[in-house]
């Protein structure tokens, strides 16, 4: 039998041994909490519409800037999924860049746009004014307000939805782009330089003068308005209105030698000088700022589809 100091020796030694296990550790270091970086406050990826408008004309706009979301969504959707090697690219963009093309649709869905405004109330003046097609649909405000669009009367009358696309012979190539309204929406943000940043312009409007764009001179489609309004639109016929052919019309005529004789006016320019312009972005094809307050003459120009635009 163990002497009773020994076994208190031994005991006391044991607790000593173990009592690492044991003990309470000390508290950890807390490590000041890193500030986060607000990227995102305050980003504004909706078009705002102006009090000017009616609650009639609210619903009305705001429904056209959703359809102009749903073929920019549709269309940067489809580059992602598919590729440069579809067809439908191809056919539109030839071999430019997919990244340039995607982005630009990404731009005009979620992109910041404060200050960006659609509004009803004519303040230029410009409403009244008319062309061959009859008083105007609208202009970009230019230097009076460069964030600006005005809406005139007649866009509530001569656009389409899109629901129409593809019936009663509302077809691809055969109106011009502009008359369906989430397109004529989409062509009116590309002309708000804080969305585009002036890349992008008219090298070419009517369907066959896109398509030759495409075949002849690919690096310009990715700066031309016409080519993403006509690409968003038939890419949405064959996957969502009418799969998978969609409506491209029959008296949609292909390029022939004599398309390039179309005449586009002072704020464009035309499909042939497109096709002879080097890769890079000549000035031509570059957004300009012009007073809103010009005349029509120097405000509106006439796409190669007979389509009078103006600013």
């Amino acid at each position: 039998m163990l002497a009773p100091t020994l076994l208190v020796s031994l005991l006391a030694a044991s607790a000593a041994h173990a009592a690492p296990f044991f003990s309470v550790s000390s508290a950890p270091k807390v490590l000041a909490k890193r500030a986060e970086t607000k990227t995102w406050e305050g980003h504004v990826a909706d078009v705002q519409i102006h009090e000017s408008c009616n609650a009639s004309q609210t619903v009305y706009l705001r429904n056209g800037l959703n359809e102009m979301k749903a073929l920019a969504e549709h269309a940067h959707d489809r580059i992602l999924t598919l590729g440069e090697t579809d067809p439908l690219y191809v056919k539109y963009f030839g071999n430019a860049s997919s990244a340039a093309a995607s982005g630009l649709y990404a731009q005009i869905v979620w992109g910041n746009k404060p200050g960006v405004l659609l509004r009803c109330d004519n303040p230029d003046g410009n409403c009244d004014q008319s062309t061959a097609e009859g008083k105007w649909a609208g202009h970009y405000r230019g230097s009076n307000a460069t964030e600006e669009t005005v809406i005139c009367d007649r866009t509530y009358t001569d656009r389409w939805h899109l629901s129409s696309l593809c019936w009663d012979g509302n077809e691809i190539g055969v109106a011009p782009a502009s008359h369906w309204l989430g397109a004529d929406l989409l062509h009116r943000m590309m002309h708000i330089p804080s969305i585009v940043y002036h890349h992008v312009e008219h090298a070419a409007d009517s369907y066959p003068d896109v398509l030759a764009l495409a075949a002849s001179n690919s690096s310009l489609t990715v700066y031309n308005q016409a080519t993403f309004q006509r690409y968003a639109l038939d890419a949405y016929a064959r996957d969502v209105a009418f799969p998978p052919n969609g409506c491209v019309g029959a008296s949609a005529h292909l390029p022939t030698d004599d398309d390039d004789a179309h005449s586009h006016g002072a704020a464009s320019s035309s499909a042939s000088s497109s096709a002879s312009a080097t890769a890079t972005v000549p000035a031509e094809v570059t957004v300009g700022e012009a007073s809103a307050t010009a005349t029509a003459a120097g405000s509106c120009h006439t796409h190669g589809d007979g389509e009078v635009h103006c600013e």
